[in-house]
């Protein structure tokens, strides 16, 4: 029998079906379960067939995924369309008919052997750039350690005081195993007698550092080596560092940033850099670009054709010249002048036995409608098999500008079913990735469930590459499901990855994660109403949203349907289909997008997180799906004396009515205060009166307006910080059942990675912008197993200094923390004792 399952790691669910001539069998019920058996019979085989289709399909609308060998398979290509006819040549892009290494002699530049040449490094930066290196603040990803911190801090100042170098390495290595912060010895070094500050600095700096600035303004050209052991370890964290310094060691890894990191701020720093030293540059990266190949290569041949670009062509003959060999000065002037489409791997091999693209729908031409030809189509995949080290190869962009975005993203969805079916061959993941070259929102929709589903069947590089993918695809709806998946609870290693490409994205744009999700919700083709007009042809109606966001259908005489009509015969054939496969695209898209906005939301409130007046208008007031969620919550004018997005005191409270107009707590006009100081933010329990509570919570049933979440009447648990010892909250004595920790994910807390035999020990909470809240268990969890795992016991809690991007400082003590933050983390804790 064909299977199919669907679920988030607690209530999973099976599907079954099986033909036997005109007898269609299906079983059904909770994985783990015999489930439920049934037969339906048909007047023929042929009926049979149909009908396990359609329950096929409507099983894959409600998220259920085929199981196949042990592993979830892509949704199967459909019935082929009639054959379209082929264009002429005439109508093609020149890529497709002239490809420039058909025929043509190999133009691939010579690997030398060379070796860097030597530049005397140097650095520029004026007095008042200096003290901005020394003051600034930098966090380690340490997780504190909860024991011999402190013996461990004393040694190493014990040890700086001797003066003697091998003992402070040692000392400094047991900081580290212990998860001690050491920013304070970090300045200790640097202000040892010289040279031995030099010495030590750059024999610790590649090891986990805070506060690295003081050590690099205070030693100059000195740390050198400890600042390029720095950038070379952890590339993204550290490349801001190296803005001032000129030197050859420098260059390979900034050219890997330039080419790798996808962040606007970070491949401007590293194009930055290359522009402010570029005789640095090429003197450290020549060798690697005219060298054998490998993404070394790749990344200095990238970095010198900017360079190029940018105006310094001449400075790479120079120092092409100084070796002094006319091979690597050909070489070098190759380089300069080749063309984008002259850009191809140098050894071009057949193509893989899955590819028979003339099974597959064909890409269509923009200007015609007809279909690429045969030859056309092979050309095409030798594109897509082109490696991606300096990017996609430049003609695709022809491709897509000759031919339609669905029917590319219809022939790249085949392509990646070819390969999947043929074993997903990692040789040829080119196959994969095409999805994230032509693919649409269709493609990422079929994706994104196989991605969460894939890690618990067949462990594999498939769900990684799959979020790179619906970042490539980077449209709304494949940004929302991306962030869907970095919400998802079941696979930690894939949430991580997600959650990564998220704050990618952010980086991209000059946000940090949590100011993204204002620009990540898709429009969803919803008018600036709210409302998506179906067009039948004779007949049209318009789809609007109940107070919790589910669609419902309006005719023309604005009669509320219970479902959308069937199309008939006196109807539009294609516009209707269209409308109806329309209708069920969106349903899905608001389900997902509610889901993540209600939760979004709910933790905005529990962080005290605040949005800018003008945001809050245009992405919440004025988004067409979220104007349906606000007017369900009071929302607070705060006043932030210092700016931020954080916290403030409550002057004032409103709601938004639904016509997107703001009135007061006696339905009277509100006008938001204008002010860079003023933000707007979800009102928490805890900042109401108790009599202001209860006449907002009562405008709700009033004007029939469901809560989201709680928000009036929400449990608090008040400031008594008696009960908290420094930074531990106590645990539970007797242990819990493991499902009953699938309650923390619901309020936001994320499995931690797995440790010693593959076991969560960690639950860990971003409770505000400065402060992570880790709770500590054991014996274990297996991961996407909860369900078989023994009791839990909860030991403890604590909380740690964290920046916007997740790096974990030193621990704190609960007073520090906000009481709305105190509460709901209390809150947490205590729903375990119940």
């Amino acid at each position: 029998m064909r299977r199919f399952e669907c679920g988030d790691g607690v209530s999973d669910k099976f599907w079954e079906v099986e033909q036997d001539g005109s007898d269609v069998h299906v079983r059904h019920g909770k994985v783990g379960t015999v489930g439920q058996t049934h037969t339906i019979s048909h007047a023929d085989d042929a009926k049979a067939a149909a009908a396990i289709d359609r329950l096929r399909r409507k099983r894959s609308s409600m998220g259920y995924v085929e199981i196949a060998a042990g592993m979830p398979t892509p949704a199967p290509v459909p019935i082929a369309a009639p054959p379209v006819e082929p264009g002429a040549d005439a109508d093609l892009p020149e890529t497709l008919i002239r490809p420039r290494w058909a025929g043509a002699t190999c133009k691939a530049l010579p690997a030398l052997a060379l070796d860097p040449l030597a530049l005397a490094p140097v650095v520029h930066w004026s007095e008042l750039q200096r003290k901005n290196v020394s003051q600034r603040q930098h966090v380690s990803n340490i997780i504190p350690g909860r024991q011999g911190k402190g013996e461990a801090l004393s040694s190493l100042r014990s040890a700086m005081k001797t003066h003697a170098a091998d003992a402070m390495l040692a000392a400094w290595r047991a900081c580290i195993n212990a998860g001690a912060h050491a920013g304070d010895a970090t300045r200790l070094i640097a202000d040892l007698p010289v040279p031995l500050n030099a010495h030590v600095w750059n024999a610790v700096a590649h090891m986990e550092v805070n506060h690295p600035g003081y050590a690099i303004a205070r030693l100059g050209l000195d740390g050198l080596p400890g600042l390029i052991a720095m950038v070379t370890r952890h590339l993204a964290q550290n490349l801001s560092y190296a803005q001032y310094f000129g030197a050859t060691e420098l260059a390979p890894p900034v050219a890997r940033a330039y080419a790798t990191l996808k962040g606007k701020a970070l491949q401007a720093s590293a194009r930055n850099w290359l522009l402010a030293f570029p005789e640095h540059a090429v003197c450290g990266l020549a060798a690697a670009a005219l060298g054998i190949g490998g993404d070394a290569r790749n990344h200095a041949r990238q970095a010198l054709r900017m360079l190029a670009a940018a105006g310094h062509a001449d400075m790479l003959m120079k120092v092409a010249l100084r070796y002094d060999r006319p091979a690597v000065t050909r070489a070098m002037r190759a380089l300069i002048d080749e063309e984008p489409l002259d850009l191809y791997p140098a050894d071009i091999g057949t193509l893989p036995a899955f590819w028979t693209p003339r099974s597959w729908r064909r890409p269509l031409l923009s200007a015609n409608g007809k279909a690429l030809p045969d030859g056309a189509l092979d050309t095409l995949g030798t594109m897509l098999s082109f490696p991606c080290g300096e990017g996609e190869y430049a003609g695709l962009a022809q491709v897509r500008a000759a031919c339609t975005p669905d029917s590319l993203a219809d022939f790249a969805w085949d392509l990646f079913r070819a390969w999947f079916d043929h074993g997903a061959p990692a040789s040829d993941n080119w196959a994969y990735l095409a999805l994230g070259l032509l693919g649409n929102d269709d493609c990422a929709r079929r994706l994104a469930p196989l991605l969460t589903a894939w890690p618990g069947k067949n462990p594999c590089a498939c769900a990684a590459s799959g979020l790179d993918i619906l970042a490539m695809i980077g449209s709304e709806v494949a940004l929302m499901l991306l962030n869907g998946i970095a919400m998802e609870r079941k696979f930690k290693d894939v949430q991580n990855r997600a959650r990564d490409k998220i704050a990618a994205i952010a980086d991209e744009r000059g946000l940090i994660p949590v100011e993204l999700h204002d620009y990540m919700a898709p429009r969803l083709d919803l008018d600036a109403q709210g409302e998506m007009l179906l067009d039948f042809g004779p007949r049209q109606f318009r789809v609007g949203f109940d107070a919790r966001c589910k669609p419902y259908v309006r005719n023309h005489a604005g009669v509320r349907l219970f479902r959308l009509p069937k199309p008939k015969s006196t109807d539009d054939a294609e516009l209707a289909r269209a409308a109806v496969m329309r209708f069920k695209l969106l349903k899905k898209d608001v389900r997902n997008l509610a889901a993540q906005q209600v939760q979004r939301l709910e933790m905005a409130m529990c962080t005290s997180y605040r949005w800018n007046p003008a945001v809050f208008r245009t992405a919440l007031v004025g988004h067409p799906l979220l104007r349906y969620l606000v007017p369900r919550l009071v929302w607070g004018v705060y006043l932030l004396r210092c700016g931020g997005n954080y916290r403030g005191a409550l002057t004032a409270c409103f709601r938004v009515a639904p016509d997107g107009t703001f009135i007061d707590t006696r339905n009277e006009p509100f006008e938001l205060p204008q002010g860079e100081l003023f933000r707007i933010g979800i009102v928490h329990e805890m900042e109401l009166e108790a009599n202001d509570g209860a006449g907002l919570g009562q405008l709700f049933p009033d004007h029939e307006l469901p809560q989201p979440f709680i928000q009036i009447g929400r449990e608090t648990q008040g400031t008594d910080y008696a009960f908290a010892n420094e930074c531990l909250l106590p645990g539970r004595e007797t242990p819990i059942a493991a499902s009953r920790l699938v309650a923390l994910f619901n309020r936001g807390w994320l499995q931690a990675g797995a440790g010693d035999g593959g076991l969560v020990r960690e639950f860990t909470k971003r409770i505000d912008v400065k402060h992570l809240a880790i709770m500590h268990i054991s014996p274990g969890l297996s991961p996407g197993n909860i369900r078989n795992c023994p009791p839990q016991k909860p030991d403890i809690v604590e909380v740690a200094r964290a920046d916007a991007w997740g790096g974990v400082g030193e621990s704190v003590m609960f007073p520090q923390l906000a009481p709305v933050v105190f509460s709901e983390l209390h809150w947490d804790v205590e729903q375990l004792r119940v």
